[in-house]
Order: structure tokens, then C-alpha cells, then sequence
């Protein structure tokens, strides 16, 4: 009997991961407790020409995956992919029977079966407002590809939902698959090391907490303005509003979100931190008072799911997936 070779497209989990590299981390070393021991190694492939492999990560010392590393720019193998249809990932990753893309890429094949996991459709939803070489590849190549791949995940039942609107896939190619959370990690009960976490970062509570990409879609200028009405009321019956919180790196289009901050004169108030490490995360969201996510567009929200696993109460938009 034989046994299939699968490969995953690992190359999300290297640099500053988001979460999609979370995603990606935390499925592999999933798969790596399950994976059948008669079964050949899955293979991990990672694409980066410059960030080292994640040297810590559990997956990396399991029996189950092997890595295979290839240091083709990013930029130039999407484009290939793209508009040649080349080059297989069987010529990088090796032979495989499946390949697996959780960060929604469609990989030319020479003969594996390709299942993709995609976590929204933005770049369909507001197609102004995405990035050349992220929703923008994804707006021009999902219309003609997404028919032909095997199987789809769809982190929500939103996102199914928008899949179907959008493109011509049979619904019986798409499962539903949520993301979870690791309990070890996101947990209520706080550790000892929360406190010095956040000395680290120069953060002291009570504070309000933000986790979120700098762009248009995650509707920081609006909670910069709600803010800043807020804290013209407090005042008059509670004393001074708490800090305000905000993690993550800058996205596309700050210029409204930095205009609004500088009019409303709250950098005194605001603390951005830029992007902060995944192991800081748990603690932020243990210590805050509460989490805000005011996104206009989710297709889960994985923030969301951390805060409320960490005990925090979270406001949220009324509004897709959340």
C-alpha cells in the first residue's frame, strides 16, 4: 500500500508573522501530533530569500514534517505563477499527491491535488483597496483558478458564504473549518510574567487594547474619533479615560488614521507600539480592561477569539464574520 505524499506551503510562518503565519505555525504543529506514523513526513516547504527558518517552533523537531527551503523573491514567483503558470511546486517542494496552501496562494501542479484555505475576500469586496502583490494578485487570479482547485477552507461561515457570491465553486468543494486558539497561551489566568511582558514594552495599565494592521480596512480612524469623543465625557463624572493601546505594524494608507491622530491631539493618550511578538500577546490581552476591534471587514477575526480566551471583554464591530 502506498501512502501519500503532502506538502504545505509553510512560508508564512518566517519574519513578523501575522495571522495567517500564525495560522499556518500552530496547523503544522497540529498535524505534527496527529500525523499517521505509516505515512511519509509531510513536507513543509518554505519560500524566503531572507528570513531565517523558526528555529523554535514545536513543528521543527517533529518526526512528522520535514522542511525543504527555496529563495525565490516572493514578488517574482507570484508574478510567474501568475501570468506563466509556472514554475509546478512539485519543482520546489519536491513530489507531492497534495499541497496544501493555508495562506490561499493557487500553486501551479504538475499532478497534485491543491486544497487552499482562504480566510476572506476583501480584495473582492472594496478591490480599491488592496495591495499590488497581495489582494490584488488574489482579486486577478482567484476568478480563474479558484474553479479548478480540489477543496477549499473557509475559516467561516461568512466567508463560505462570500466565496459562493463571488466565484463559481461547487459548494460541496468548500468545508467550513474556524480557527481555534491555543488554551496553553490565551488563557485567563495570568502568569508571572505578564507584568515584566509589559514593563518590556514600557505599558502600564489600565489600558484599552487594539490589535490591528494600520489600513483602511480595520477602521482605526474611527476609533481614534470615538476616543476622542469619549474621553470629552468622562471626565465630568470618572476622572481621566484610560490609555488607548494600539498593536500592529503600518499596513497601506496610514495618511487618515495619522491625520486623525494628529487632530485630535492624542498621541499623548494613544500609544501605537508597532508590531509587537506573538509570545507578548497573551499578557496585553490578560491586563487590559478591555479589547476594541472596530475592523469593517473580517473573514474570522482570530484577535477577537484571543481576548475573549484571555478573559478580556471585547467590543467589536456589528458587522461580516464578527
Amino acid at each position: 500500500m502506498s501512502f501519500p505524499q503532502i506538502g504545505i506551503d509553510a512560508s508564512a510562518v518566517v519574519g513578523r508573522r501575522t495571522g495567517i503565519g500564525c495560522y499556518t505555525a500552530e496547523l503544522l504543529t497540529g498535524l505534527g501530533r496527529i500525523w499517521p506514523e505509516a505515512w511519509p513526513p509531510a513536507r513543509a516547504w518554505v519560500n524566503s530569500r531572507r528570513h531565517p527558518l523558526p528555529a523554535d517552533d514545536p513543528w521543527r523537531s517533529s518526526p512528522a514534517l520535514s522542511t525543504r527551503r527555496t529563495r525565490i523573491p516572493g514578488r517574482i514567483l507570484l508574478r510567474s505563477w501568475q501570468y506563466l503558470g509556472l514554475p509546478a511546486v512539485e519543482r520546489l517542494a519536491g513530489p507531492l499527491d497534495l499541497i496544501h496552501s493555508p495562506a490561499s496562494y493557487i500553486p501551479p501542479t504538475r499532478r497534485a491535488r491543491r486544497l487552499i484555505t482562504i480566510h476572506d475576500v476583501y480584495f473582492k469586496y472594496a478591490p480599491d483597496q488592496v495591495e499590488p502583490y497581495g489582494g490584488r494578485y488574489f482579486l486577478n487570479t482567484f476568478e480563474r483558478g479558484l474553479p479548478a482547485v480540489d477543496h477549499v477552507i473557509a475559516v467561516s461561515r461568512f466567508t463560505r458564504d462570500e466565496i459562493l457570491r463571488h466565484y463559481r465553486v461547487d459548494p460541496a468543494r468548500i468545508t467550513v473549518v474556524p480557527h481555534g486558539v491555543d488554551f496553553d497561551r490565551f488563557r485567563e489566568r495570568p502568569k508571572a510574567a505578564d507584568a515584566a511582558s509589559l514593563a518590556e514594552l514600557g505599558i502600564e495599565p489600565p489600558y484599552f487594547f487594539c490589535v490591528a494592521t494600520i489600513e483602511p480596512r480595520k477602521n482605526l480612524a474611527a476609533l481614534v474619533e470615538a476616543y476622542a469623543e469619549a474621553r470629552q465625557i468622562v471626565p465630568a463624572g470618572a476622572g481621566e479615560l484610560p490609555r488607548l493601546v494600539i498593536a500592529g505594524q503600518p499596513g497601506w494608507d496610514v495618511g487618515a488614521f495619522e491625520a486623525r491622530l494628529d487632530e485630535a491631539r492624542l498621541r499623548d493618550r494613544i500609544r501605537l507600539t508597532g508590531y509587537i511578538p506573538n509570545a507578548a500577546l497573551p499578557a496585553l490581552y490578560r491586563q487590559a480592561l478591555g479589547f476594541i476591534f472596530p475592523s469593517l471587514y473580517e473573514g474570522f477575526g482570530l484577535p477577537v477569539l484571543e481576548a475573549m480566551a484571555c478573559g478580556c471583554p471585547a467590543l467589536v464591530s456589528r458587522t461580516t464574520s464578527l
